[in-house]
């Protein structure tokens, strides 16, 4: 990864490489006037790794500042929302402590805000117009994010993601770990309804009615429908798995192989990685200082030179 530049060790010869001798001009009065860089010395002064840990930090910087839009604009959502009592009495007894249901204008379809303090939006065009089954489906896939605290991993997700910006692959995997939340979601939510085909109708009923408007889902919030293409692998899922199925008994083992993977991927990657080191930092001092004591003009009091101290 970009930041194993920063780990201790001998710096590599892209970065090791001695800074560009400056240029010195004499003044009339004997001092050094400022330092003027050759040409040569700007094509020397940047390596590749330079340019390429100033790119790595600038697509870092604008990841970061999509996620704070994105947690600031969540917020704003949940600060405009209204309370919903006639929501509530429909999941009262399934609601988890500390989160709120509230009605929205603003979105086109539910999903989960706030970090410490859940709220789950639900828009004012679904709530009056879906039935209360339908409606009651689709908030408990919603309880199941804030049970699950799918929010709080989310956030690890986009943050890992701002490091890793510059790659296809591992946004490809986060695209199928979201989905894979909302599976986890929705098979918790069809457990709780105890049908999941009446289920999967809720999700068409409300995805129809959420893809007729405008919408979209902030970075730092939980949707329930997302694409048409994940919807439509969700509800195949629901259908295909019996009602009585639970958790795949290998999902131990397939993650103790993914933390496997990761750790061989990183011992991997340690040693090629280029170190920045701080040698080349102090050589390439060490070398101005010596440039500068050499180009200063002796201030002794002794005018004959063979009587200077200083040579």
């Amino acid at each position: 990864t970009p930041l194993l530049v920063l780990l201790p060790g001998d710096p590599s010869p892209g970065f090791a490489r001695a800074m560009p001798t400056a240029t010195l001009m004499m003044g009339a009065d004997g001092d050094a006037a400022p330092v003027i860089a050759t040409a040569r010395g700007l094509a020397d002064g940047m390596p590749f790794g330079t340019f390429a840990l100033l790119a790595w930090l600038l697509g870092f910087a604008w990841s970061l500042a999509r996620l704070l839009l994105g947690w600031r604009a969540a917020r704003r959502l949940a600060r405009a929302a209204r309370p919903a009592p006639m929501l509530e009495r429909l999941v009262a007894t399934e609601l988890p402590p500390r989160t709120s249901l509230r009605l929205s204008n603003a979105i086109a379809s539910p999903m989960v805000v706030g970090l410490r303090r859940p709220a789950i939006l639900v828009p004012d065009a679904l709530a009056d117009g879906m039935p209360e089954a339908t409606l009651r489906d689709i908030l408990r896939h919603e309880i199941a994010h804030v049970r699950r605290r799918d929010l709080q991993v989310t956030l690890v997700q986009r943050l890992l993601l701002a490091f890793y910006w510059w790659s296809p692959l591992l946004r490809l995997i986060g695209s199928r770990l979201d989905l894979a939340r909302e599976m986890a979601c929705d098979e918790r939510a069809a457990r709780r309804s105890g049908a999941r085909r009446e289920y999967a109708r809720s999700l068409l009923r409300g995805a129809a009615e959420a893809f007729a408007r405008p919408g979209r889902v902030p970075l730092l919030a939980s949707g329930i429908f997302g694409t048409r293409t994940a919807l439509a692998r969700r509800v195949e899922s629901l259908l295909e798995i019996d009602a009585g199925s639970t958790t795949p008994a290998g999902a131990r083992p397939a993650l103790l192989a993914c933390a496997f993977v990761f750790a061989t991927g990183l011992g991997l990657a340690l040693p090629p990685t280029p170190r920045l080191g701080h040698t080349a930092f102090e050589d390439n001092d060490d070398e101005a200082s010596a440039a500068q004591a050499a180009a200063r003009p002796c201030r002794c009091r002794s005018r004959a030179r063979w009587r200077c101290p200083h040579g």
